[in-house]
């Protein structure tokens, strides 16, 4: 039986001051992947979608300043 799961990825930089949070957000685009492949080779699962699943990448948030992140 599959289950869903959230992973949360925070990356921490310094850009230039006149670039925008679009061209930030386009150049991540560029650079990343829109999904990355896992691998669950000794799992017990039959289904092979489920052994080596695809995960996508479902939104992404950029702020120019920090962030608070609640979890409930």
């Amino acid at each position: 039986m599959a289950k869903e799961i959230t992973v949360l990825v925070k990356f921490r930089g310094t850009v230039p001051e006149d670039v925008s949070i679009a061209d930030i957000e386009e150049q991540i685009d560029c650079s990343l992947e829109n999904s990355l492949r896992l691998n669950f080779s000794d799992s017990k699962e039959e289904d092979d979608d489920l052994r080596e699943p695809w995960i996508e990448r479902e939104d992404m948030y950029i702020t120019e300043k920090g962030f608070r992140l609640l979890i409930g």
